[in-house]
């Protein structure tokens, strides 16, 4: 037993850690060869000194005194900070602690060194690491919260600033089920469930928080569970998208409505009729798609404005919204053209619908200062009758829109008689381009009779359409179809060249004859129109006042640019004659504007006079108002469809300067109208008058 202490010594030397034994009073009793590697310190000059001045001697001290806790007895760690040459730095904790003897008194005390250098630049790398990630969190962009229980514990500035509560309200005052909508609180407390249970999140979640001021802002959450100070929580990230949301919205709105209205545009209807589709095929219901044009849309905008033009169009679509029924679907397909997409079972009567969808938009319309009245034609389809596809329905919804236009009916509804005629306008188009590229367009021309003199005063040219193997196709079927497939430029073009070379023909016989050319509403909207007639004139070498434009009421004050083109051609010398006089709306201020050369009698009043009797009628007043009127502006007049010797001397004791129609002749070839001049002055019912 007495070489234990020996043993001891020999243990405490072998280890890696230094060790010292001191007194009551501090003194060191003895110490291991360790604590002298470690602490730099000479160990035969150990034994004796303090404590205390030992580990001073090391370096720099962090924590309790030595002398302190020798002085009160109690166990104290002491952190030491030994710099070595070339910024070597050796960290050392000190433990001291008492060993009590017999008397339960401290007899001595126990000093081990050991080095900690590897520990204390881990724990100081974490330290570091843990501001870095606080300044990080503290000054982030995005909000950052951990949840524990009904609170947030912790909310980053960023967060407290986004809602608007201190980080004290926020982890006290203000559960976590307060900060949203009323209304989302079921998703709120969803989510947070799954997060807890360890579901992991594989999106972020919108809400629309409440702030402190009691505005809504709209917040993307990611969060995921950990625990907290040994507790189960949730770790989040919060961004406020308010403006990212308003953004996507607006985009949205702009994709897929259209700006002017409000309604959905053609892109939205496909989506929401497709919805709609779906749902009538799975519960074996019906559905209708009603396609629908404005009439007079065009003339309004250019008489009154695109001001109110567009307020009209707001205007019907708001008549649209509320005259469709409740679960209807309307779009603003582009101009003035809309859809109703209308749902319904498979006996519902979708034509009594539309019928008072129309008549709603035909009710006045109060636009600031003025009121306008605007017709609609409708084309309706029905599911699954006429087809069982959306485009199938919208193309078939667009057939019956086109077969009211033909017919001038409110509404058509899709049968297999519209699809047949469809195609065979289709086969017709096709056909009138042949004619175009081939030549096989014809003009024929009928004879304006001076009435005074009985001379030809002019040739109006119509254009005729003998084709090899449908035989003379008549104008009033091919003239809209070029009219509404945009064809009608050509074909008004290839007649004007054509009467124009024809009238240079005449000249060179000594036949100073004008020739008038019909002209639609689509060819006075060109912008190289008054060019392309200045053209045809040099060309063929003809004065302007050779060439007489003939334009309707409608189509002379269908817009402003249509109006300048025709007083430009005025100012160049061509003549106007104004057709279907009386039909139109024209007033004496436009009249005077384009300055015509002359009215033109519609036919309709004049075919009415067809005895002594008719002289009476009020379509005998409109001739006789017309030609007063003409008369006192310095305008001649030109009655249309005189076919009968009474409405020829009818209109000749009126006044009237000019007349063509039946009576003396139909439209003829050019070889024809040759004989005519030939003959000099016109008889009625001259044998050459033939057709």
């Amino acid at each position: 037993m007495n070489d234990e202490p020996h043993l001891l010594a020999r243990v405490a030397n072998l280890t890696g850690n230094g060790i010292a034994i001191a007194d009551t009073e501090g003194l060191i009793l003895w110490c291991n060869r360790a604590l002298s590697e470690l602490a730099g310190f000479p160990r035969e000059r150990t034994p004796g000194q303090s404590l205390a001045d030992v580990i001073a001697a090391c370096g720099e001290c962090e924590g309790p005194s030595p002398a302190r806790a020798v002085e009160r007895r109690e166990p104290a760690t002491v952190l030491i900070q030994r710099r070595r040459a070339g910024d070597d730095t050796l960290w050392i904790a000190c433990d001291i602690e008492p060993l009590t003897g017999e008397a339960a008194e401290p007899a001595r005390f126990l000093a081990t060194f050991r080095e900690v250098s590897r520990q204390k630049r881990a724990e100081d790398r974490l330290v570091e690491r843990e501001a870095m990630f606080r300044a990080l969190v503290e000054q982030s962009l995005v909000g950052v919260f951990i949840a524990q229980g009904p609170h947030l514990v912790y909310a980053n500035p960023r967060l407290t600033r986004m809602l608007g509560y201190s980080a004290r309200e926020l982890s006290e005052d203000i559960s976590v089920e307060q900060l949203v909508r009323e209304d989302e609180r079921p998703k709120l407390h969803q989510k947070i469930a799954e997060r807890m249970a360890g579901t992991p999140a594989e999106e972020s979640v919108i809400y629309h928080a409440v702030r402190r001021d009691g505005n809504e802002i709209i917040i993307e959450v990611l969060a995921c569970s950990a625990r907290h100070e040994g507790e189960p929580a949730l770790f989040g990230m919060v961004v406020d998208v308010t403006e990212r949301q308003r953004h996507a919205s607006e985009v949205e709105r702009l994709a897929f409505f259209d700006s002017l209205t409000g309604l959905p545009n053609r892109r939205r209807l496909m989506s929401a009729a497709g919805e709609l589709l779906r749902h009538a095929a799975a519960s074996d219901r019906g559905m209708a798609v009603m396609q629908l044009d404005l009439e007079r849309f065009r003339e309004i905008n250019d008489t009154l404005g695109h001001a109110v033009g567009d307020e009209l169009l707001a205007s019907v679509a708001e008549r649209l919204g509320s005259a469709a029924p409740a679960d209807a679907v309307t779009a603003r397909l582009g101009n003035d053209q809309f859809a109703v997409v209308m749902p319904g079972s498979r006996d519902s009567d979708f034509s009594a619908a539309a019928h008072r969808i129309i008549a709603a938009i035909e009710r006045p319309h109060r636009l600031g200062e003025h009121q306008v009245r605007v017709g609609a034609r409708a084309g309706l389809a029905e599911y699954p009758a006429h087809g069982t596809r959306l485009p199938e329905l919208l193309q078939r919804a667009d057939l019956a829109l086109n077969d009211a236009k033909e017919r001038r009916s409110t509404m058509e509804c899709f049968s297999p008689e519209v699809e047949r005629y469809v195609r065979d306008r289709v086969a017709l188009e096709k056909h009138l381009i042949e004619a175009l590229d081939r030549e096989q367009l014809a003009v024929h021309y009928q004879p304006r009779i001076n009435l005074v003199t009985g001379d030809v005063a002019g040739f109006e040219a119509l254009v005729r359409w003998p084709h090899p193997r449908l035989g003379m196709i008549p104008p009033d079927r091919f003239i809209p179809l070029a009219e509404h497939t945009g064809l009608i430029h050509r074909l008004d073009a290839w007649v004007m060249e054509q009467a124009c070379q024809q009238c240079r023909r005449w000249r060179d016989l000594g036949y100073d004859v004008r020739v008038s050319v019909n002209l639609s509403t689509r060819e006075l909207e060109r912008d190289d129109f008054v060019a392309q007639v200045e053209s045809a004139l040099q060309r063929w070498g003809l004065p302007p006042r050779m060439l007489e434009l003939e334009v309707t009421e409608s189509t002379a004050l269908s817009g402003e640019s249509g109006i300048q083109a025709l007083r430009r051609l005025r100012a160049m010398g061509v003549h106007l004659a104004i057709d279907d006089f009386g039909t139109g709306y024209s007033s004496l201020a436009q009249l005077r504007l384009l300055e015509p050369t002359h009215l033109k009698v519609d036919k309709s009043f004049v075919m009415a006079i067809d005895d002594a009797a008719s002289t009476e009628s009020n379509e005998a007043r409109i001739i006789e108002a017309t030609i007063q009127l003409a008369r006192s502006l310095g305008i001649g007049t030109v009655a249309e469809g005189v076919e009968t010797g009474e409405q020829l001397r009818f209109v000749r004791e009126l006044g009237c300067q000019e007349a063509q129609g039946f009576l003396f002749s139909r439209p003829a070839p050019a070889a024809e109208i040759v004989k005519m001049l030939r003959r000099g002055a016109f008889q009625p019912g001259a044998s050459g008058a033939g057709g």
